[in-house]
């Protein structure tokens, strides 16, 4: 699908608890030189919060205090016009993030914006899934939108417009690119806790995904719906920081799905205080458990090595400093241990 080689190289994670842009692409050029990627700064703006961060240009949206919720205006909203039109001929400037939602993301729009080092492979982007986005935006009424069928098929339209621009603007870079979309609601599946169809679930997260070329990827918590193996999607990044090992039941579909070409980001590290108590030697231990696993043949195991990123379990930004800069160290460190075990 690509000439980029994962490799068990460290991926971005997608959020730091800084404020200063110019310091937080250093940081993550500093640990991962490799594949880095944009960083959220929630600390620097409540803009920058997941959900908040593709709002802009949705129709009928307001903030009001700590709530986001889309005003019973939308139907008349011009912004719907807008939407369906730019949707329809793939228009994806309509998705443009401002760059008061994402500085960091906006410094790649500027000519001062980081150059990077031979080093660089591939560049990272996110974006929030649309049943998340949508179980926590509400309607007039106090309901998440995602009870809300009209709107949903809104919700799917806007966010791939939203990846769709992000990708045109990582292209720039020279190298590949990849967007993930964050959506762990995928584990849910099936699940009275979820109140929509399974099928049709899937179906707005592989709208949003077919408005992204080239490398495209969901993340998400293991195990997940065998059906998630089938949305249009090369990358797959679990959280599989809880996971010892991963279920028997759960192996067959992740080997086919790298044996088509599709790479495994094992998001391992864990991106909450468990990091103070999480020796690197047992993540490593982990890491080749996983893979032996999956893979217990040599010439099987050396295909999914080179097909696999590490990276943390979530964004860091709610963490402190210390303590995202100690899961930074732990994930570059764990690359360079498990890298050197395969021979790389």
């Amino acid at each position: 699908m690509s000439r980029f080689l994962p490799e068990l190289r460290p991926l971005a994670p997608a959020s730091l608890p800084l404020t200063d842009p110019a310091r937080a692409w250093s940081v993550i050029l500093e640990h991962t030189p490799e594949v880095p990627g944009w960083p959220r700064l929630p600390r620097r703006s409540f803009l920058e919060n997941p959900t908040i961060q593709v709002c802009e240009g949705f129709p009928g949206i307001i903030f009001e205090n700590d709530t986001i919720y889309v005003d019973d205006v939308w139907e008349r909203d011009t912004l719907l016009d807008k939407l369906y039109i730019a949707y329809l001929g793939d228009d994806v400037e309509h998705g443009r993030i401002g760059v008061e939602y994402a500085a960091c993301l906006g410094r790649l729009l500027a000519e001062e914006g980081p150059l990077w080092p031979e080093t660089v492979r591939a560049v990272k982007g996110q974006l929030v899934g649309p049943l998340s986005w949508a179980l926590q935006v509400l309607d007039q009424d106090g309901s998440p939108i995602l009870y809300n069928e009209n709107l949903l098929d809104i919700v799917a339209k806007h966010l791939r417009l939203k990846a769709g621009w992000q990708t045109q603007i990582l292209h720039r870079s020279g190298v590949a690119s990849i967007v993930l979309i964050e959506e762990p609601l995928l584990t849910s599946l099936g699940l009275a806790s979820l109140p929509i169809e399974t099928e049709r679930a899937l179906g707005l997260v592989q709208d949003v995904l077919e408005g992204v070329p080239g490398l495209k990827g969901i993340h998400c918590t293991y195990p997940v719906d065998a059906r998630v193996f089938d949305l249009p999607a090369n990358i797959l990044s679990l959280d599989v920081s809880h996971s010892a090992e991963p279920s028997a039941n759960g192996l067959e579909a992740l080997r086919e799905f790298v044996k088509r070409g599709g790479i495994l980001v094992w998001a391992i590290v864990p991106a909450d205080d468990r990091i103070d108590d999480t020796p690197l030697e047992m993540l490593a231990d982990r890491v080749r458990t996983w893979l032996e696993c999956l893979a217990p043949e040599e010439d099987e195991r050396r295909h999914l090595v080179a097909a696999s990123l590490l990276s943390t379990s979530d964004g860091l930004g709610g963490l402190s400093e210390a303590r995202a800069e100690l899961a930074l160290a732990v994930l570059s460190a764990l690359s360079r241990t498990v890298r050197s075990d395969y021979g790389l």
